[in-house]
């Protein structure tokens, strides 16, 4: 954290000194950092005690690793399942995120598209798409769509 933002805080804390150093993804050497700071911080209503570095230049505040685990904003993932996912996680993520997955796609009340006739319509070029040849697919369909780029290959009984 900057130090000059750290002035503007409400409540002030003590400055610890450290001996460790700072470095990051650049190829700046690294830098001591003024010192160490407790900070409260408010997350989803509960104050988390977490340090914070205070440096003399001016730059993004970061918060550390052990904060983000703690905070839990990220989870580590010990292994990848290429199978659907069940019911039951499909449900916990529809719960976890009722705001997004909520309601009919629609923006409530009356909207009005208006098009400029002096812009040029663009017409976008076909992708061709090239498929291996594979037995289960010696005979198949396949579906376009005209407002994404993503297509569909699927099996269709022969005769």
């Amino acid at each position: 954290m900057p130090y000059s933002t750290f002035l503007t805080l409400t409540y002030l804390s003590h400055i610890r000194p450290t001996s460790e150093l700072l470095s990051g993804y650049t190829d700046a050497s690294p830098a001591r950092p003024r010192g160490v700071a407790t900070l409260k911080i408010n997350y989803k209503g509960k104050f988390y005690k977490t340090d914070f570095y205070i440096v003399n230049h001016e730059t993004s505040v970061i918060v550390g690793l052990p904060t983000c685990i703690e905070l839990n904003l990220i989870k580590r993932i010990d292994y990848i399942s290429s199978g659907m996912p069940s019911n039951n996680d499909v449900s916990a993520l529809l719960t976890e995120f009722a705001d997004i997955f909520s309601g009919t796609g629609e923006f409530p009340g009356e909207h009005h598209i208006t098009i400029d006739p002096a812009v040029q319509p663009v017409i976008h070029a076909r992708v061709p798409l090239r498929l291996p040849y594979s037995p289960s697919l010696s005979s198949f369909s396949i579906k376009w769509s005209r407002t994404a780029f993503s297509s569909v290959a699927t099996n269709r009984p022969t005769g």
